[in-house]
């Protein structure tokens, strides 16, 4: 999907790729789907060894400078709870999520899953939690709250 939307640039929907380089150097990448005036904010990532820099902050500031002249009027950052899209965003819009399954087993797993990612939201200090946990067991919860 990623390759047929980056060769047909011409449809409303299509792939957008932006690099942030410094000096001759690529040290920030960025792919997401461009529709219609919408940026959909997929795949950010940097080189790790200007870390300290904030190459992903410094790529997306770009990005939302340059929006008005390539007619992007909203940037999604899409689902997640992710630090940087607090920090970004002016707009939160809360969405219903869901699952639709012919397999009454995979139903009952969603809708647990959902209900223990929801509540694991709500707790008192969940970042510090998270942290204690992640320390000890990187993997910890990323496929059940992703």
């Amino acid at each position: 999907m990623l390759r047929d939307l980056w060769i047909d640039p011409s449809q409303k929907c299509r792939g957008l790729l932006s690099v942030l380089y410094a000096g001759e150097t690529p040290i920030a990448y960025h792919y997401g789907m461009l529709e219609n005036d919408i940026l959909h904010y997929w795949f950010p990532t940097y080189e790790t060894t200007h870390q300290q820099y904030s190459p992903g902050t410094a790529i997306f500031l770009e990005i939302a400078k340059l929006a008005p002249v390539m007619s992007i009027g909203t940037i999604d950052l899409g689902i997640g709870d992710h630090p940087y899209k607090h920090k970004f965003a002016d707009t939160i819009i809360s969405l219903p999520m869901g699952c639709i399954s012919h397999y009454p087993l995979r139903f009952v797993k969603e809708k647990v899953r959902l209900a223990i990612s929801e509540n694991a939201r709500k707790l008192p200090g969940k970042a510090m939690l998270k942290k204690i946990v992640r320390g000890a067991w990187p993997s910890f919860g990323k496929e059940l709250f992703q």
